[in-house]
């Protein structure tokens, strides 16, 4: 049930509705004026979601240069808890949504074009796995924001 997806403007084939456009969030598209976009959905005291949260707030806090990272801890309540409800939207899956999730939002190049590219899993990814994909996201967000 836990699955890891490839990245793009579209949800992935086996999602409820594959091949549309993702409907970026206003948050996400406003951070990606200064950095790449790393998130993780989770709740405080939820032990098969915990170790994955950890090891993005340090993931979060070790490219914080590079990265706009949200801890989306929906026990927070208010506009995390929010946050954490719309970032569904990246939901590799579809309904419903499992915790722990995270999200990777960069800038790609598609036919000369530059677009959002994106990449979520719910579950847990291991350290090495994770932290490279981390790095890739800042990659192809530094050569692509033409910052």
């Amino acid at each position: 049930e836990h699955q890891q997806v490839s990245h793009g403007s579209f949800h992935p084939t086996g999602h409820p509705n594959a091949s549309q456009q993702v409907d970026h969030l206003p948050w996400v598209l406003n951070s990606l004026k200064e950095n790449a976009v790393v998130f993780v959905v989770h709740r405080t005291g939820c032990v098969t979601c915990q170790p994955q949260a950890d090891r993005m707030i340090v993931l979060g806090e070790k490219y914080e240069d590079n990265v706009t990272f949200y801890d989306l801890d929906i026990s927070l309540g208010g506009d995390t808890e929010q946050k954490a409800y719309e970032a569904y939207v990246y939901d590799p899956a579809g309904p419903p949504g499992y915790i722990a999730l995270t999200v990777l939002v960069t800038l790609i190049k598609v036919n000369g074009e530059i677009e959002y590219g994106w990449h979520s899993w719910e579950g847990d990814v291991a350290d090495a796995e994770l932290e490279s994909w981390v790095q890739d996201t800042i990659y192809y967000y530094h050569i692509n924001s033409g910052i």
